[in-house]
């Protein structure tokens, strides 16, 4: 860690609850396909053609 940041290590290393919020700044077509295929099967697309609308354009 930085010397800047520093003065946060106590504070995580102490904290009784620590959240990490990350994010994927790259998805491939798989990986959507993965999480469309999901969606699909929870229900939360009302047809075909509204799980479609999420593909990445070719």
């Amino acid at each position: 860690m930085t010397d800047s940041l520093a003065y946060n290590v106590p504070k995580i290393l102490y904290a009784s609850v620590v959240v990490v919020f990350t994010a994927k700044t790259e998805i491939d077509e798989q990986h959507l396909n993965q999480i469309l295929n999901h969606e699909e099967h929870a229900g939360r697309f009302r047809t075909p053609e509204s799980k479609l609308t999420q593909k990445i354009p070719v």
